[in-house]
């Protein structure tokens, strides 16, 4: 077994929360206009993934528009085109402020959430603001980049991502709940 692979499989779930909230107003009548109103609240830099009508797009830049890379050329998605869009902040580790991952997410017809991770401290009060916290467990994890080539121990050529697990009420075991990218797509793939 190869030393990444080992790494993989002896991961400690690190104890963390996990904090959600839906923004206020008809989730219905959300917009994906509406969803980027909030990218400030994520920071810089942000990078994300669009769902269109024409496939997955990876997200270059997030405001005032949303811009992709295509053939080596920054290009507008079509905002009627998404139905799914998830922009994460750009996070190497922990933040100074103790957040390890930091997501805003709009559905078409589900509206805008926003969902943060990390030490209890770092996050808002259950309740506070319309934020739903609660303890979780984190395990940070990596995927390789498409057109990623050898060597791949490279971290431009890897997507970095936090895991979140729960424990299960009624029989205590712990769950897969969630993931939440925090790297930076590589573009020069």
């Amino acid at each position: 077994m190869n030393e990444q692979a080992r790494s993989v499989l002896t991961a400690v779930l690190e104890e963390g929360a996990w904090s959600v909230r839906q923004w206020p107003g008809d989730a219905a009548a959300q917009t994906v206009r509406s969803a980027l109103g909030h990218v400030a609240d994520l920071g810089d830099p942000v990078q994300g993934i669009a769902y269109t009508t024409s496939g997955a797009l990876l997200v270059r830049e997030a405001a005032p528009e949303l811009t992709t890379r295509l053939e080596g050329q920054d290009r507008p998605i079509a905002l009627d085109s998404v139905y799914e869009l998830r922009l994460w902040a750009v996070i190497g580790g922990t933040a100074p402020n103790g957040l390890l991952a930091h997501e805003l997410r709009w559905l078409n017809g589900s509206g805008t959430t926003e969902i943060r991770i990390g030490n209890r401290e770092a996050l808002p009060a259950d309740g506070a603001e319309g934020w739903q916290t609660t303890s979780c467990w984190t395990r940070s994890n990596s995927y390789l980049q498409h057109r990623a080539t050898p060597p791949f121990d490279d971290p431009s050529k890897v997507m970095t991502s936090v895991e979140v697990f729960a424990r299960e009420p009624a029989y205590g075991n712990t769950v897969f709940v969630d993931e939440i990218m925090t790297g930076e797509w590589n573009f020069n793939g």
